[in-house]
């Protein structure tokens, strides 16, 4: 249900990478705060949730709802505290508030 109600503030529909992104990131959030491994991808518990992801995303592109190829980046918290701590996260200069949105 969640992949195929979720929409921006506005209504628009999310691009159909953004939907993939999303369950990284939330794959991600469960294998850093959980005990063992977690695959949102691969386990069968969440075969239901892939089959409407793979639908709406089909949709979407099909309709033309295509984000232009970003590079991820996966960094951990610890990664994160330390690009925080030297100053290449925060809000003391405009690169560094860039590096913020980049992140999030």
């Amino acid at each position: 249900r969640f992949y195929a109600e979720i929409c921006k503030v506005s209504g628009e529909p999310y691009e159909a990478e953004c939907l993939r992104l999303m369950r990284k990131s939330i794959e991600r959030y469960l294998q850093e705060n959980t005990i063992g491994e977690v695959s949102l991808k691969r386990d069968p518990t969440f075969r239901e949730s892939n089959l409407v992801l793979k639908q709406r995303m089909r949709a979407l592109m099909l309709r033309g709802n295509r984000k232009q190829q970003l590079v991820q980046i996966n960094i951990s918290a610890k990664e994160e505290e330390l690009l925080w701590k030297s100053g290449q996260l925060g809000n003391q200069s405009a690169l560094a508030l860039l590096n913020v949105n980049l992140l999030n």
